[in-house]
């Protein structure tokens, strides 16, 4: 099994237990970007923020997908609301923010 496969496994499994599970489903996106399969991503994305759109996860996989949708204002919006709605939540927000603005490589 390889390491995307891996992580998905263990995100299904916890979403087996919880299918409603925001960081579960944001990790699903996370991986999905870095496979290159943007439509699943987009689809995890809009069901984690339909899920909770306050969630620190949801804001961050919508930014992502829209960032690599070439959705740059859009991904901007959600790192924007990210950081309003979680402000000590650094680690998420510097993470998605050094990704959309290029500082950190993701794919």
């Amino acid at each position: 099994m390889g390491e995307y496969d891996s992580a998905q496994y263990f995100y299904d499994r916890m979403l087996s237990s919880n299918s409603e599970l925001v960081s579960a489903i944001g990790g699903k996106v996370r991986v999905e970007l870095k496979r290159k399969h943007d439509a699943d991503a987009r689809k995890y994305a809009m069901k984690a923020y339909s899920i909770d759109s306050t969630n620190s996860s949801s804001l961050e996989a919508m930014s992502l997908v829209c960032y690599f949708d070439n959705r740059n204002a859009e991904s901007k919006r959600y790192l924007s609301d990210l950081k309003r709605l979680h402000p000590n939540d650094s680690v998420i927000s510097s993470r998605t923010e050094d990704i959309i603005e290029g500082k950190t490589i993701y794919r």
